[in-house]
């Protein structure tokens, strides 16, 4: 059994609207009136169409219930908040050493970025 390569949400989200896009791009060519097939032959692969477009959303319905149960389950939630903490204490603790480093580059007399930004609207 291989592996399923990750796929991020976001990607997942385009790709889902892509195939749904493409479902419906597929029953309107069906039925253009272009095509040479009887009528009924084009009816009913309209009618597959739609039936594949219907479990297709359906399933995406499912997928995205039980993973918002899973989500919400008490352990789940906490494991998700203290990654968020970490990245948070990261991102806080890059944030001050950088705002640090250029306080300890910045001459004397020279007037911080905050404070320059204040006086230009206080005129």
């Amino acid at each position: 059994m291989t592996a399923m390569p990750t796929v991020p949400n976001s990607h997942f989200f385009c790709l889902s609207f892509a195939v749904m896009r493409m479902i419906e791009d597929t029953k309107k060519w069906v039925l253009s009136p272009e095509r040479k097939a009887p009528q009924t032959t084009r009816e009913y692969a309209a009618h597959r169409l739609d039936t594949v477009l219907d479990k297709f959303l359906k399933t995406m319905q499912t997928t995205a219930t039980h993973l918002q149960e899973k989500l919400l389950r008490p352990e789940i939630r906490q494991k998700g908040k203290e990654q968020v903490r970490e990245k948070a204490r990261d991102s806080v603790l890059q944030l001050l050493s950088r705002l640090q480093a250029e306080q300890m580059q910045r001459k004397p007399g020279d007037i911080p970025a905050a404070e320059k930004s204040e006086n230009r609207f206080q005129k």
